[in-house]
């Protein structure tokens, strides 16, 4: 399950952003659809550009 799987990985992603939670694991199933993956795993999110919510609370840490 990926809440027990990824939960503190895509918190980290993120940034602890919410609002960025969603999309990432949007852009990054679709990423992996079409890769042939077929599953969100630790490699694919970091593939993904995250929006301007997390990345602006990135650059601030």
């Amino acid at each position: 399950m990926l809440a027990d799987e990824l939960s503190d990985y895509l918190f980290n992603h993120t940034t602890g952003h919410i609002g960025s939670l969603p999309d990432l694991i949007n852009r990054g199933s679709g990423r992996a659809i079409r890769a042939g993956e077929e599953r969100l795993s630790t490699g694919v999110p970091d593939r993904v550009k995250i929006d301007e919510a997390a990345e602006c609370l990135s650059c601030n840490q």
